[in-house]
């Protein structure tokens, strides 16, 4: 009974825990419901979004139109903005005002703000359109996209956006002025589209018309022209797709135009062409832009004539430049392009020659043209068409800022949306219908041509009518509009290289791509330094062979036998024929150039990331196993020698030169980097051989690979086991680069323009760090607001570094330009620059850097300076962080900057005398 007692008791108690155990846990009130987060307030304005890959393209309900292209681990975003206004829509009674009004967009408080975020701004005044192009760090994206939003939408252009419009414009066009080459494409194609009989003005002429213009005619065409619906964004780069479309919506969304839109501007009623004109240019060459005048391009027809431009002038082995360039010398460079507009397109051919050879060019290209028109392209030169299209267009978005303006060109003439259409229509475009393309749109009758000739040419006599009367004696065949049907034939057949197919892209929807990976080294077994910078995203690979030595160890007996090694090698191997294996580069979708550093040489290949291991390889056969022909080593002797002719005559090559040569009187630093023309003269094949086999033969190079490549795949057995040799040196002899202790200035006489050079010597090695980056940029900074042009470069190198400034103006304004660089100089001995300036100037060099090392040729070189310097190659990747956080320098640095130890050149020019 005891136990049953106790039994119940116990019961008890564990009943009442149990009770209050419950009841304690109903009092225990429940828990709170979790938060609501705050509502994310919508985008307003957004019409229309679609996506493709890492493109977004998004139109708001005012007509702007905004791409976001994202690229992961890029340090900096680019920021394009187009307007469909330029120098055509100019008033004939007030030419200009496009410029002014284009500079004086910003105000002084906006460049400001650009400035101290660390961004650089770019302003491109076309024919038919304005671009604004702004480089950021990616923690400003958003910052300098709203700033320069509102600054674009503002509903007023005052004084003082016309007095900054002035003085900007009128700078900014005599440069353009001085570069030929651009202000003759400028002419043919506003000659292209109606515009006869306008002489392109010198830079007085057109500073006095920039003067001119009135702040009633800058309001007039600012209201006019800058409207949203006419104007394309383009951000890229690493962004955040959200953060972009809502301060794009904030700063833009509500951008009304200021007035109604006016009717276009009257143009000529005939699209035939057959217009010419010829008018005084540059002085070191004659530029000639030749093309054709076409309608609006169905799909399949445009992409048939981009193969036709590529196959007349689009990589070394194309027609015109064999013909003209590589084979007869008549020309130092060709270009081609296909410009398309919503309401026509124009195919253009720019040529650089000789200007007693201009008549003969001009033959030979319409010779080509026509060719072109009667022959069905082989199979082995329509696959190197279609893949060197393929790699110009990866080339021209490989920055974030190129890519940018890429995608707001294409946006404004053939649509984005079927400009990525276009790599499918090349896979599928025949030989034929390139043929047909060329016979029905490129024939004289929509013929144009614009020569801009160089100042001591003869000058041309042509009427528009007796010049195409002398088109017709020496190309007749060239004048038939019709062909007839048995005229076509089959060129030469060529050798196809075997190629892997283009990966296809995703449809529809946002695609994720793996970020870049921290630069590796892979050591191999008696082979060469290996680094590798996988960056799988990337549709390129930057492949380099980088030896030390060449113009570093040079002398007076032989400089320029480096540069002439280099241009035999790429010719040919002991086991192909002249020029194959740079077929098989360029049909592989390939671009070779050679590198002829102060400190080191080499090659460095850029190619489609599909065919990187087949054209690696090929690299390598050529650095091993070159062939020195007798012919070929003076056939490319000869070649030189004309580059070198013309290097002299160009000023803003000869002025840099001349500043080194008086800095650097004895040493390969001070010599000119094609050579000097008697050493060169009497180089011959056994002296080429002799330096191969005291160079490249007695060192194993360091190998470079940067892009879409997955870590180690193209380490292949290739580069590990290619490179042989039986002996190499530990060290280089050369002589030690001591400057000058008075360097005397050099002065020529030549040219249209006055173009002075001052050369710095900097220390060297590990010690040509950062600092120098950012004192480049800041003085280039302090230079920027006088009234002249100046750019400054800071080039790092083994014994000595090299700051050199380089100002242009008008004739007989070299004094000025002299004075105020010794200016600046002296006001830094003065007084250092202030911690905030030098911070911002950090910040701005190190978005230059980032723009230039992110590009994979660009990052392959950097890594190899790094190496040649002493540093290492991680530092490359780090080096836009060091910038930004370099500390200002010394008093010392700045008592060692004396402008009197600086080399001068001075190339002085004369008034071109107008034609009355």
């Amino acid at each position: 009974m005891p136990y049953l007692r106790w039994a119940l008791l116990l019961s008890l108690m564990l009943l009442w825990v149990g009770l209050s155990v419950g009841q304690t846990r109903r009092r225990t009130p429940p828990p709170a419901p979790p938060s609501t987060p705050p509502k994310v307030a919508p985008i307003r304005g957004i019409v229309e979004q679609v996506q493709r890959g890492e493109l977004t393209f998004t139109r708001f309900s005012n007509g702007l139109r905004l791409i976001c292209a994202e690229r992961y681990a890029s340090e900096i975003v680019g920021f394009a903005v187009r307007f469909e206004a330029g120098q055509m829509d100019e008033p004939a009674s007030m030419p200009g005002v496009a410029w002014v009004v284009a500079y004086g967009l910003l105000s002084e408080a906006d460049e400001a703000a650009l400035d101290a975020a660390g961004a650089t701004l770019d302003i491109h005044v076309g024919s038919l359109e304005t671009t604004l192009t702004v480089t950021a760090p990616t923690a400003q994206a958003t910052t300098v996209v709203g700033r320069l939003l509102r600054a674009l939408s503002r509903t007023t252009f005052d004084e003082d956006h016309l007095r900054l419009g002035r003085l900007r414009a009128v700078r900014a066009q005599a440069w353009k002025l001085s570069q030929a080459a651009s202000a003759g494409r400028s002419a043919w194609l506003s000659l292209a589209m109606g515009r006869t009989g306008l002489a392109t003005p010198d830079a007085e002429s057109q500073a006095a018309r920039i003067e001119a213009v009135t702040l009633d005619a800058a309001r007039d065409f600012y209201a006019s022209r800058l409207r949203p619906r006419e104007t394309i964004l383009a951000l890229t780069g690493e962004i955040n797709l959200v953060q972009s479309l809502r301060a794009v919506s904030e700063a833009g969304g509500d951008w009304k135009p200021a007035s109604e839109p006016q009717p276009p501007a009257p143009v000529s009623a005939t699209s035939t062409g057959r217009r010419y004109q010829a008018e005084r240019g540059a002085p070191a060459a004659t530029f000639v832009h030749l093309g054709y005048v076409l309608p609006v391009l169905p799909p399949e027809e445009r992409v048939a004539l981009e193969v036709a431009r590529a196959a007349l002038g689009l990589g070394r082995r194309s027609r015109l430049c064999e013909a003209l360039v590589e084979n007869r010398r008549i020309a130092s460079a060709v270009t081609t392009s296909l410009d398309v507009t919503a309401k026509g397109s124009g195919l253009c051919i720019g040529l650089s020659i000789e200007p007693e050879l201009l008549d003969r060019a001009e033959a030979l290209t319409l010779e080509a043209v026509e060719r072109l028109r009667r022959e069905r392209l082989s199979e082995g030169e329509l696959q190197r068409a279609k893949a060197q299209l393929e790699l110009e267009r990866w080339l021209a978005g490989d920055s974030v800022d190129g890519w940018a303006r890429q995608l707001v060109q294409v946006e404004a003439g053939t649509g984005l949306l079927t400009w990525l259409e276009d790599l499918d229509r090349l896979e599928s475009i025949t030989a034929e219908q390139v043929r047909a393309a060329a016979a029905k749109h490129l024939v004289a009758s929509r013929l144009v041509v614009h020569e801009y000739e160089a100042a001591t040419a003869p000058p041309r006599t042509f009427t528009p009518e007796k010049f195409f009367e002398t088109v017709g004696l020496l190309v007749p065949a060239t004048l038939a509009l019709e062909l007839p049907p048995d005229a076509a034939t089959d060129a030469p057949a060529t050798v196809v290289v075997s190629v892997k197919a283009r990966p296809k892209t995703k449809a529809e929807g946002l695609t994720v791509l793996p970020p870049a990976e921290p630069v590796r080294e892979y050591a191999t077994l008696r082979g060469p330094r290996v680094l590798v910078r996988p960056d799988p995203a990337r549709p390129l690979v930057a492949a380099g062979l980088y030896f030390q030595g060449g113009r570093f160890i040079e002398d007076e007996t032989n400089a320029g036998v480096t540069e002439l090694m280099l241009r035999v090698m790429t010719r040919s191997t002991v086991k192909s024929a002249p020029d194959g294996i740079l077929d098989e580069i360029e049909r592989l979708g390939g671009q070779l150039r050679i590198v002829n550093e102060r400190d080191f040489f080499g090659f460095e290949l850029c190619v489609l990331a599909r065919h990187a291991e087949a054209v690696l390889g090929r690299l390598i056969a050529l650095t091993e196993r070159p062939n020195f022909d007798p012919p070929v080593v003076t056939a490319e002797r000869e070649r030189l020698l004309t580059e070198q002719k013309r290097q002299t005559r160009d000023a803003y090559a000869l002025a840099p030169w001349l500043a080194r040569r008086s800095l650097f009187p004895v040493h390969p630093y001070g010599f000119p980097s094609l050579g000097v023309a008697g050493t060169v003269s009497k180089l011959d094949e056994a002296a080429v051989q002799r330096w191969y086999a005291a160079t490249i033969q007695r060192q194993l190079p360091i190998v470079v690979i940067v892009g879409g490549t997955q870590g180690s795949s193209l380490v292949t057995r290739d580069v590990t086991e290619g490179f042989v040799r039986r002996e190499t040196d530990t060290s280089l002899r050369a002589r030690v680069a001591q400057p000058a202790d008075a360097p005397l200035a050099q002065e020529v006489t030549t040219g249209t323009r006055d173009v002075v050079a001052f050369a710095l010597a900097t220390p060297g090695g590990r010690e040509a760090d950062a600092r120098w980056e950012v004192l480049a940029h800041w003085l280039a900074r302090q230079l920027k607001t006088k009234d002249i042009h100046t750019t400054v470069k800071f080039t790092p190198a083994l014994q000595r570094g090299e700051l050199l400034l380089v100002g242009e103006t008008r004739p007989g304004d070299g004094p000025r330009v002299i004075e105020t660089v010794e200016g600046v100089f002296r006001e830094v001995a003065r007084r250092a620059p202030s911690a905030e300036a030098w911070r911002s100037a950090g910040q701005g060099a190190a978005t230059e850097t980032a723009r230039a090392i992110g590009t994979v040729t660009g990052r392959s070189r950097a890594y190899a300076v790094a190496v040649y310097l002493g540093a290492a190659p991680s530092e490359v990747d780090a080096s836009t962080m060091s910038m930004q956080r370099t500390p200002l320098p010394t008093e010392g640095v700045w008592d060692a900057l004396s402008i009197e130890a600086a080399g001068r050149g001075l190339v002085r020019g004369a008034r071109l005398a107008r034609p009355k």
